[in-house]
C-alpha cells in the first residue's frame, strides 16, 4: 500500500457513500480519487483501468454538472430514473465493443477489458441516474475484488468490497426514491 491507494480508497468510499444519498459533492470526491488510482494503477500496470479513471476524471465534472443542472435549473433537480429498452441495447453495444477494443498487454487482459467497459458504461448512467447501473456495478465491483487481490493490491481490494456491498445499498435506496418521486 502506499499513500496514493489511501487517499483514493478513503475519497472513493467517501463518493459511493454520497452516491448512495444522491448528493451532489459526491462528484469532487470522485474525481480526487480518480486522479489518485490514474497514478496508482499505471505504478501497478493496469493500463486499461487507469485509461478508464481518466474516463472517470473527465466524467466527474460532466456527472456533476448534470446532476446540478440535468434538470435544467436547480430548482427543477434530475431525478433517478429507469433504463429504457432501446437506450439498454445502445450501451450493451457499447459495452461490448470496449470489451473487443481492448488491446493491452497487462497480466489480467481480459478482465481488465471487462471492467474496462463495464465502469465506462455503469458510469455514463450514473451521470443521468439510470437505477439499472447498480445491477452493472454489484458485478464489476465483485468481480474487481478478485482481480485486485490476486495482484495484492489490499485496499483497493477493500475499496471494491465495499463498492461492491454499496452498490446493493445504492440499488435499494435508489429504488425507494424513484418510488417516492411516482
Amino acid at each position: 500500500m502506499n499513500w496514493i491507494e489511501i487517499i483514493g480508497t478513503i475519497t472513493g468510499i467517501i463518493f459511493i457513500i454520497l452516491e448512495i444519498k444522491e448528493i451532489n459533492w459526491m462528484w469532487p470526491f470522485g474525481i480526487i480519487s480518480t486522479a489518485c488510482y490514474i497514478i496508482f494503477f499505471y505504478q501497478s500496470d493496469f493500463y486499461a483501468l487507469m485509461i478508464l479513471q481518466f474516463y472517470y476524471f473527465i466524467i466527474g465534472f460532466y456527472g456533476w454538472y448534470y446532476w446540478v443542472f440535468g434538470g435544467n435549473n436547480p430548482e427543477n433537480p434530475l431525478k433517478i430514473n429507469n433504463l429504457k429498452l432501446n437506450l439498454g441495447i445502445k450501451l450493451s453495444i457499447i459495452t461490448v465493443v470496449l470489451f473487443f477494443a481492448h488491446f493491452f498487454n497487462s497480466s489480467n487482459a481480459i478482465m481488465e477489458a471487462i471492467l474496462a467497459a463495464l465502469g465506462f458504461v455503469a458510469t455514463w448512467m450514473i451521470t443521468r441516474k439510470i437505477i439499472e447501473q447498480w445491477y452493472i456495478w454489484i458485478f464489476a465491483n465483485s468481480l474487481s475484488v478478485f482481480v485486485f487481490m490476486k495482484s495484492g493490491l489490499y485496499a483497493t481490494s477493500l475499496l471494491y468490497v465495499f463498492y461492491a456491498l454499496s452498490a446493493f445499498v445504492g440499488y435499494y435506496e435508489w429504488r425507494k426514491s424513484l418510488r417516492l418521486e411516482d
